[in-house]
């Protein structure tokens, strides 16, 4: 049993801190993301697809769209209006 276990692969310090790097990484993109698709999510509820009109859902327009549900805005029309002007869209909100 000993010369098994003398034969198991045990990585080197340095490739073990190299794999829980990367694993961590992964983890935290895989965070990132599911947590941009909760909040884009969020204003969806309210009718809102801040996807279809901003190129970034959570660039500056974006953030003051989901800021505004925080601070008790209820109206889709309002939330809307919080968008910057270059960011805002001729279209009717639903």
């Amino acid at each position: 049993m000993a010369q098994e276990l003398a034969l198991s692969f045990v990585p080197e310090p340095e490739q073990r801190l190299g794999r829980t790097l990367t694993r961590r990484k992964y983890q935290l993109r895989q965070d990132r993301v599911r947590f941009q698709n909760r909040l884009e999510a969020l204003p969806q509820q309210m009718h809102i697809k801040l996807s279809g009109h901003l190129s970034d859902p959570l660039g500056v327009s974006g953030r003051r769209m989901l800021q505004g549900p925080a601070n008790g805005a209820n109206d889709p029309a309002a939330v809307a209006s919080l968008a910057e002007s270059s960011a805002r869209q001729p279209t009717a909100v639903a």
